[in-house]
């Protein structure tokens, strides 16, 4: 942890003694903005050239949400009748997801990935979950409707509040199946996760999460990516790794268990190399496939 981060950790633990409303406040702050991730560094720099090279091929288009821009790509093969929608991670962008592309592309079906805000090539330096809900919202008017969607990580609490559609957001979305890699199962352990990794004390996290409470209309705990889904998704499959240590296996369990829906677990991979490696792209692929 650098010396700055301490300093401003030590900072707010402070405030948040004598005002946890402010303390919350500036810890979200810090909370929201993701890291800006190399295009040529992740998931993507694992791949065949070949589909690296898919992403170079994509329709680049810029969807407009809350007076910024998205960067997304898409692929429509001539015979394509139905879409599917790629979702990145928390610090991720579009071209983490072209090992799915490239399998879906050679399936028939047609494919839209995008830079969530203030990552990759869209614009904006913080988010947070409503805000990239509302982003897959925005993606989904202009160049949906999408049959499905296959998401990695934090992609999969995004995906699982915009179909639930819930407070704040102004609608919900609609996909007939769902594919979560690696997802977080709750919102609240992210916030414990991220506090204690710059060091903020509990009391400055509980104030965090009381911010977030405010903001949304809902407690953090209703942020749970199995209880948004159930009941909202048609078909579901989760896909973790039980090597995963970003976001552990039991995560991805709790998700499948409550919201109904299928596990698929794999081994050795991780939080970031499933993204890509051909068997997990298969997996999905089939999944979405089989409901057609």
């Amino acid at each position: 942890m650098s010396l700055a981060r301490v300093a401003v950790s030590a900072c707010l633990n402070g405030l948040a003694t004598f005002s946890p409303t402010c303390a919350g406040r500036f810890a979200y702050t810090l909370f929201c903005r993701p890291p800006r991730t190399n295009p040529g560094r992740g998931p993507a720099a694992r791949l065949p050239g070949a589909a690296r090279g898919l992403l170079g091929a994509a329709e680049v288009m810029s969807v407009p949400h809350l007076g910024g821009l998205l960067r997304a790509y898409h692929w429509d093969p001539p015979e394509a009748r139905q879409r599917v929608l790629l979702v990145h991670g928390w610090g991720g962008r579009a071209s983490h997801m072209v090992a799915f592309a490239r399998t879906l592309a050679a399936s028939g079906l047609g494919v839209v990935a995008y830079d969530a805000p203030a990552h990759g090539d869209s614009t904006g330096g913080r988010t947070d979950l409503p805000r990239a809900a509302e982003a897959l919202r925005a993606v989904s008017d202009v160049l949906g409707p999408f049959e499905a969607a296959i998401t990695h990580s934090f992609g999969g609490m995004v995906a699982a509040l915009a179909v639930e559609g819930g407070r704040p957001l102004a609608g919900r979305v609609e996909f007939g199946s769902l594919v979560l890699v690696s997802p977080p199962a709750r919102l609240g352990d992210l916030t414990h996760r991220f506090g204690s990794g710059v060091g903020l004390s509990v009391r400055t996290i509980s104030a965090m999460q009381d911010h977030i409470a405010r903001r949304t209309g809902r407690a953090v705990a209703e942020f749970d990516t199995g209880a948004l889904l159930r009941g909202n998704v048609r078909r579901l499959l989760v896909i973790h790794d039980e090597d995963d240590r970003e976001v552990p296996f039991a995560n991805g369990r709790a998700v499948a268990e409550a919201a109904g829906g299928g596990l698929t677990a794999t081994r050795r991979l991780g939080h970031r190399r499933v993204l890509a490696a051909p068997e997990v792209a298969r997996a999905a692929a089939e999944f979405v496939l089989a409901a057609r």
